[in-house]
């Protein structure tokens, strides 16, 4: 198991009480991590995946908390030579979908705007308390950490500029000092220095 994986471990024995924290994990998990599909009618499907078991099974627990959603996890294989375990969860058109969204700004019609970004609402993120939670949440969804006996660098992958910036304000708020990176398709939001790093860890 890698140390990142065993970070992500102890994240999913969190116990989260407040139904606000649920919110903000959640939605920082769907902002980086959610795929749309737009049904009829405009009714929009929700999928989202990760390698990780608890992950997965954490975020089952907190769409149905938080707002109801009926999910259903699919374990299937990444590709022959790897042979990593994908857990998806697909949440079919519901009225659990469309709450999340919203709180996402995100509306139907959004979804042919090619420069169109979803950002929580400041409400989800406005408490300290909630600002960790979601800090949580887009750990779990696309970051990363490496051992600390190699050297000391963690990140968290997003999709966007837009995103990549939110999270960095988010990070400057609790006095983390991010840097972000182009790479790819993708922008990497991250820390290098060990107490950073240290800091992070104890903040979700």
């Amino acid at each position: 198991m890698s140390f990142a994986s065993s970070v992500k471990d102890d994240l999913c024995r969190i116990s989260t009480a407040k139904s606000c924290c649920k919110k903000a994990e959640l939605s920082a998990f769907l902002l980086l991590n959610g795929s749309l599909r737009l049904g009829l009618k405009n009714s929009v499907a929700l999928s989202m995946q990760t390698e990780h078991g608890g992950t997965a099974r954490r975020i089952f627990s907190l769409a149905k908390e938080v707002y109801d959603m009926q999910s259903e996890i699919i374990v299937h294989r990444k590709d022959k030579l790897k042979k990593n375990q994908v857990y998806s969860l697909v949440m079919n058109p519901q009225d659990g979908v469309s709450t999340a969204l919203a709180e996402l700004g995100f509306s139907p019609e959004d979804i042919w705007k090619p420069d169109f970004t979803m950002l929580p609402k400041e409400h989800i993120w406005k408490n300290n308390c909630c600002k960790r939670a979601l800090l949580r949440g887009a750990f779990l969804a696309s970051g990363s950490v490496s051992d600390p006996q190699s050297g000391y660098h963690l990140e968290i992958v997003c999709n966007n500029p837009q995103q990549a910036e939110f999270l960095n304000m988010i990070f400057a708020e609790l006095e983390l000092h991010g840097g972000i990176v182009a790479r790819k398709q993708s922008y990497v939001l991250y820390l290098k220095e060990s107490e950073q790093i240290i800091t992070f860890l104890a903040l979700i």
